[in-house]
């Protein structure tokens, strides 16, 4: 993606070299930051959208990491992608599932899946420009100072400032889906309302995108790598701020095990693909109101 740029931090200059060379298609801005002496100072001086940690071990990369977020430079924004090797892969699954790090790929020793650390990379990237999107927008406070809570007229929203919705404002619809043709297809059935959409590809994407603006209705592909759509809805009804937004599950499977599981995971209603339009607006609607 153009005008994003990519820090490769590593204790390994060979290391951070073939990260390098894989990422040479996703994205044109990339540095390396091999030098231990310099870790800081390279994240300063180039300040990245994406930060990728290509240390050999899990135990360096938290050094490294708890280093820069103790720095002057922490307040930036950046998604940050974990390489990892074969014995320390469940380590670093658990690191991201608490939100340490935003994503991992196992890198040491490379996997055919090549192409893997390009696509987090990429989402990653997407999930940046959809967070700066959001804090440029004038309908969402600025993070570092916060749009002071309305006095309360019946009961106080329990959401905090930067998550509240205007009411008087358009809804908004939110589609976690990783297939490019749904998005298509969703904002061309929703050109029709008056409401604005947001998208994400995955449960990460939409996880980082869901800290920044909280959307009036969530439409969630049940099939998807990495967390699937039972998982995510599950993570969001258990999440302070997040648990009341309605979640509709988009599938192609009416199986009543999908359909179970996904309503004991928090889900308020079901779309089961292929849909009409009519029946899509119908549920919408409901929600919407």
């Amino acid at each position: 993606m153009k005008n994003q740029s990519v820090l490769i931090a590593s204790h390994s200059m060979a290391d951070a070299e073939l990260v390098r060379d894989l990422l040479l298609q996703t994205c044109d801005r990339i540095t390396i930051s091999a030098n231990v002496e310099n870790h800081l100072s390279d994240f300063a001086a180039y300040l990245p959208d994406v930060l990728v940690l290509a240390f050999k071990s899990l135990a360096d990369a938290k050094i490294y990491y708890q280093a820069l977020r103790d720095s002057s430079q922490a307040g930036h924004s950046y998604r940050t992608v974990l390489l990892c090797c074969k014995e320390e892969l469940k380590a670093a699954y658990d690191l991201c599932r608490q939100e340490d790090f935003d994503d991992y790929v196992l890198f040491w020793p490379m996997s055919f899946d090549a192409t893997r650390l390009s696509m987090s990379v990429l989402q990653a990237m997407r999930a940046i420009q959809a967070l700066r999107q959001v804090q440029a927008s004038p309908q969402t406070p600025p993070l570092s100072k916060p749009a002071p809570a309305p006095k309360p007229k019946a009961r106080p929203d329990s959401a905090p400032n930067n998550l509240k919705r205007d009411r008087s404002a358009r809804p908004i619809v939110m589609l976690i889906d990783d297939e490019i043709f749904q998005h298509n297809l969703v904002r061309y059935l929703l050109s029709g309302m008056e409401c604005d959409f947001i998208f994400a590809f995955s449960g990460t994407e939409a996880i980082a995108k869901l800290q920044y603006v909280k959307p009036s209705l969530i439409l969630m592909d049940v099939l998807m790598p990495g967390m699937n759509g039972v998982d995510l809805t599950r993570h969001l009804k258990s999440t302070p701020d997040r648990e009341e937004i309605p979640i509709i599950m988009v599938t192609g499977n009416s199986d009543k095990d999908v359909v179970e599981k996904s309503l004991q995971a928090g889900a308020a209603d079901f779309l089961v693909k292929p849909f009409s339009q009519d029946m899509f607006l119908k549920k919408l609607q409901r929600f919407l109101r």
